[in-house]
């Protein structure tokens, strides 16, 4: 029995899609963490969501806003906040309560003093 040159590939082709396939998981989406924050003269609501990455020297925070805007902030690994984009220069309160307030241009945010958002339920 012989084998056409078509039929070989075609073959192969099909082994190959099968081995895509297999390899491709579902990556689980991290747990939302909300936060309070307002744009403007609003009240603080907690319906921002944030993100935390490491990065070189602390760790990047990236708040995302309910109308699609975000910001991005760098806790340094002393607790310090700063902008990480941006000219506009962060604003940081530190609250008796054990939070802070940031402000940043016309946003601000409350988060715990330890820069750990608690999860959302």
């Amino acid at each position: 029995m012989s084998m056409r040159i078509s039929d070989g590939l075609a073959l192969g082709v099909l082994v190959m899609l099968s081995g895509c396939g297999a390899a491709e998981q579902p990556t689980p989406a991290p747990p939302t963490e909300r936060v309070a924050c307002a744009v403007g003269a609003a009240p603080l609501a907690t319906d921002c969501t944030i993100e935390r990455t490491r990065a070189d020297g602390g760790t990047l925070l990236t708040i995302r806003h309910p109308d699609g805007g975000f910001r991005r902030l760098m806790v340094s690994a002393d607790g310090r906040y700063r902008a990480a984009d941006g000219a506009v220069p962060a604003q940081v309160v530190r609250l008796d309560n054990g939070q802070i307030d940031i402000s940043v241009a016309d946003v601000r945010y409350r988060l715990p003093a330890g820069g750990a958002p608690t999860a959302a339920p």
